[in-house]
This record gives structure tokens, C-alpha cells and sequence, in this order.
């Protein structure tokens, strides 16, 4: 990956994983935020590459689909540790895949799932919904309460998304590079932020907490910084 760190991420695995040898490995658009797998939307695909191309190869990762990890790299041992270099996936910018979720399928079958978390400084804002969410907008508002380039803010995968009954929007970012907690929290309040100002009528979201009966997969990202994508 390039241009940012991951920390890690939380998992759910199905049963029948654990009489699997090996499976595929994808990223796909969303999260699964209930801890089960139903919510991670359709394979990541932000250049509208055509799934399972025959040209698509280790060799020639750019005629791939951006989340077609195991058409690059082969099936994903569920038994023994490999280590890949996956060079084509981004965790700043437009396309980053952090917020997005690693999926593991025996055929079209999930039988596990994983967020991808920022190590990066984060934060969620909170506002009420707004006609036409810019995404550019957003970032040079917080780009100004924070005195920075815009180019360090990254609109994480999910975002914005719904909050407090349809109400608000939640829109999550990430800063690449240091910044301190307390100097990112003033974002929320800041009259900079115009119509995107955090609001007392809208629900603050505190994060998604770990839920009961989920375990890491037998294999783990390692953190990342400015530096290609370990996957263990």
C-alpha cells in the first residue's frame, strides 16, 4: 500500500473456515460494521476494472480489479504463514482501502471478514445532512482548522454515512503524518467548518466496539507506514 499506515483490524470467521486449507482473498467496499459478514458490499472496484480478466496477473496488476488480491497472488493458506507485497493499494487518498474490509471466500461463499483501521491520527465528524456532501470542500475545512495541506486528509472508505435516524451524516477522516489528539478534536466545534461543524442534535458516533464471539484469523497485517502492504 502506499501512502499512509494501517494498524490492523477486527475479524469474523464462519465455521466452515476451520475445514478449509485455503481460500480467496478480496477486499470489498464497505465494512462490516454488526460483526458478521453480510455488510461488505461487492468486491473494491474504483477503475471499473472487468472482474477475473485473463490478463489480469502478478505480472500485470493494473489490468486487475483493485480487490482482486488472490488473482495477483494466488489462494491465501489458511494453514501455513506466506508473506505478499501487494504494491497497487492506496491507504490515503480518494481510493484508499482504509474503512473497506478483507474478505476471505471459498468460491462465492465468505467465510471471513476483517476491517482495515487507520493507524494514522483519526476522527468522525458529525453533522446535520447536507444537500450535496463535497468531498473537497471537507478536506480544505480541515485542512484549515489544522493548519496543514490539504493533501495530508483522507476521507475514509465509508463515509459519509447516515447517523441519528437519517438525520446527520458521519463522515471519517484520517491525517497522514503526526498531529495531537487534542489539536484534532478542535475540529469538531470549529467555526471553520462551516456547515460540516459538529452538532449537539446529531448522534456522536464512539466508534464500533469489538463484538462478542469474533477472533483474529489465523493470519494478521503487519503496521505499515509510507511502505508496500504486508499481508501475514
Amino acid at each position: 500500500m502506499k501512502g499512509g499506515c494501517i494498524r490492523g483490524y477486527r475479524s469474523t470467521v464462519s465455521s466452515l473456515s476451520l475445514q478449509l486449507t485455503e481460500a480467496s482473498l478480496f477486499i470489498n467496499s464497505m465494512r462490516s460494521n454488526d460483526g458478521r459478514c453480510g455488510g461488505v458490499g461487492g468486491t473494491f472496484n474504483p477503475f471499473n476494472m472487468t472482474p477475473g480478466s485473463s490478463t489480469c496477473s502478478l505480472e500485470s496488476p493494473l489490468s486487475c480489479v483493485v480487490g482482486e488480491i488472490s488473482a495477483r497472488h494466488g489462494a491465501c493458506s489458511l494453514t501455513d504463514r506466506r508473506v505478499h507485497t501487494v504494491s497497487n493499494l492506496d491507504l490515503s487518498g480518494d481510493f484508499t482501502v482504509v474503512h473497506r474490509s478483507v474478505v476471505l471466500k471459498n468460491g462465492d461463499s465468505i467465510v471471513g471478514c476483517a476491517d482495515i483501521l487507520p493507524d494514522s491520527p483519526s476522527a468522525e465528524q458529525t453533522f446535520p445532512n447536507v444537500a450535496e456532501f463535497s468531498r473537497y470542500d471537507f478536506r480544505k475545512r480541515v485542512a484549515s482548522v489544522l493548519q496543514m495541506e490539504m493533501g495530508r486528509i483522507t476521507i475514509l472508505g465509508d463515509s459519509p454515512s447516515p447517523a441519528a435516524g437519517g438525520r446527520c451524516q458521519t463522515v471519517g477522516y484520517m491525517i497522514s503524518g503526526h498531529v495531537s489528539t487534542e489539536f484534532l478534536k478542535s475540529v469538531k466545534t470549529n467555526e471553520k467548518m462551516g456547515k460540516f461543524k459538529e452538532s449537539h442534535s446529531c448522534t456522536r458516533s464512539a466508534g464500533v466496539p469489538f463484538k462478542p464471539g469474533t477472533r483474529l484469523l489465523c493470519w494478521m497485517f503487519a503496521s505499515v507506514c509510507l511502505l508496500p502492504f504486508i499481508l501475514h
